[in-house]
């Protein structure tokens, strides 16, 4: 985009679509933001809060330890409290296979200035006196990692948006992209039709259905992830928790609640229903990673929307059309790498340079690759 950009519309009510409209917001551009419910409806306001560092790929280790940077002074920026608690994030090898492989990524992070702490059973065992060892075969930490409150990280944005004269348009669902040549000109609800000079598309998993009507296609598939929480006990866990392969991961809240899930079996499709299966499989699970845990009731179940590109990458910046830009596709990492892409898109748009964090997360690869 060459000409200076004075008013865009961002699509999508969730932490990545915040992120975006405040850092463009504070660059003094115009933002809209239209959200087709409440603003965090959707995976946002849906997830466990897990912040990680601990990835394979070297763009995805950058993207997130460069927004735990941001994390760790948002809530001065903001002037809100996003309740960021960098208790450390935890994963926990179940076999000997998986340990090695997070020995060899931990070995990427710290080359990259992630200091991952590579954990024996015995060490775990010190750090968590409730796990069952036979179960595990050792582990790797990070410290400065953790969880922060989902609805807090994105009160604080929408707070920050709103200081700065964003306009939130709540209940608004964007039914088509008006494109003329091969420009997107404006957005069209159901009320009204929206000009702007730019249009950021950050639905999350409903993302691809809004580009599919003008022919741009998102090569992702969506799943329902659950989720629960527990009733309250006493504090006794600070990390985040993961296990490996299984995918079970758990935190105690500020409430003190247990909030975990798993990520398989996923069941593809957009329900938001809770299944009976999930919390077996779930119980089952944990019972055996921590069986202390077998006595607690389970107070609620919910579920969210994950989706999966080819490549496990999100999907952020240009799109065939210009002045259209999207970001979607997370697989579950946006939450983690919001802070630090919403800087991103506002250098990308206003500036129109591509930063090399967020050029390995083109839509453009899957084309190169087809």
């Amino acid at each position: 985009m060459k000409n200076k950009v004075a008013s865009g519309i961002i699509i999508g009510g969730g932490v990545t679509g915040f992120s975006i409209a405040y850092n463009l917001a504070k660059r003094g551009v115009k933002i809209t933001l239209l959200e087709q419910s409440y603003p965090g409806y959707g995976s946002s306001g849906r997830c466990a809060g897990g912040i990680r560092s601990q990835w394979s790929k070297e763009h995805e280790i950058v993207l997130a330890s460069e927004s735990v940077k941001i994390l760790e002074t948002l809530s001065a920026k903001l002037g809100y409290n996003i309740l960021f608690r960098q208790g450390g994030y935890l994963i926990l090898a179940e076999d000997e296979a998986t340990l090695k492989s997070l020995t060899n990524d931990a070995q990427i992070q710290r080359r990259l200035g992630v200091k991952t702490e590579i954990l024996t059973k015995e060490r775990v065992k010190k750090m968590l006196p409730f796990i069952k060892t036979s179960r595990i075969v050792g582990g790797t930490f990070t410290r400065k990692d953790g969880v922060c409150h989902p609805f807090a990280l994105l009160n604080g944005y929408k707070y920050g948006f709103k200081t700065l004269e964003g306009e939130i348009l709540k209940f608004t669902k964007a039914e088509g992209l008006v494109v003329r040549g091969d420009e997107v000109k404006s957005v069209k609800t159901r009320e009204k039709t929206i000009e702007a000079d730019f249009v950021v598309v950050a639905a999350g998993a409903y993302s691809k259905d809004l580009l599919k009507t003008i022919g741009i296609n998102i090569p992702s598939k969506v799943f329902k992830a659950e989720i629960l929480a527990t009733e309250p006990l006493r504090a006794f866990l600070k990390p985040m928790v993961t296990c490996m392969p299984s995918t079970l991961y758990f935190n105690q809240s500020l409430k003190s609640e247990v909030v975990g899930g798993m990520f398989e079996p996923l069941n593809e499709g957009y329900s938001l229903e809770s299944s009976l299966e999930f919390l077996r499989n779930f119980s089952k699970k944990i019972m055996m990673i921590a069986p202390s845990l077998g006595h607690v009731n389970i107070l609620r179940a919910w579920a969210g929307l994950i989706e999966f590109s080819p490549d496990e990458s999100p999907i952020y910046g240009e799109t065939e059309i210009d002045n259209l830009y999207v970001a979607c596709a997370d697989s579950g990492k946006a939450f983690t790498f919001a802070p630090k892409v919403g800087e991103l898109f506002a250098e990308l748009i206003i500036k129109n340079r591509t930063n090399p964090s967020l050029s390995r997360f083109s839509l453009k690869r899957f084309e190169k690759a087809a």
